[in-house]
């Protein structure tokens, strides 16, 4: 958000919603994720599970001068952890971004070089225990605003990370040949 734009208590609850709804989609896609026994099923949740956890990584991973630490340009309208602490600095390196923005919201050649290892179980509580961090750092009287879930408990039999080693779907399914 814009330094000259006061933020004000009724814009930061709004937001705050916005948060917990991305906080809820990423323990929900961590464990469709992980729990999923189709493979093409798995990799769609486990998408929707890395846009959702770069979101958060963003919003938590700004330095003073409102600059990303990682990908990305910020741009004056995105809602960051210092709109709600102008204090806040995360401890937390999120590694996984770079190849976030790379492997899911680009078509690179990356993707055909060597497939990627997601730690999805992992990277579920190390984000929750970052944004347990955050909820302490803030005021008591919004703290109720930001309400972290629970690490989900994960059946034994799942998948503690997804895979993209093996080959990717056009090479097991030929759109072309459809008629």
């Amino acid at each position: 958000m814009s330094e000259s734009t006061p933020t004000h208590p009724e814009r930061l609850e709004k937001w705050a919603d916005h948060l917990r709804y991305e906080m809820d989609m990423l323990v929900r896609t961590s464990r469709f994720a992980t729990e999923e026994r189709d493979k093409y099923r798995r990799w769609a949740y486990l998408e929707a599970f890395l846009i959702h956890y770069r979101v958060l990584a963003e919003f938590l991973t700004v330095d003073e001068n409102k600059k990303r630490k990682k990908v990305g340009e910020f741009d004056e309208s995105d809602v960051t952890a210092t709109d709600f602490n102008p204090g806040w600095r995360c401890l937390v390196e999120f590694a996984e971004v770079d190849d976030i923005h790379k492997f899911v919201a680009h078509l690179t050649t990356r993707r055909s070089q060597r497939g990627r290892q997601w730690m999805v179980q992992e990277m579920t509580s190390t984000m929750l225990e970052a944004l347990g961090e955050f909820r302490t750092s803030l005021d008591h009287d919004i703290q109720h605003w930001v309400k972290v879930p629970e690490t989900p408990a994960y059946p034994t039999w799942s998948f503690p990370s997804v895979s993209t080693t093996e080959s990717s779907p056009p090479t097991f399914y030929d759109f072309r040949q459809q008629t």
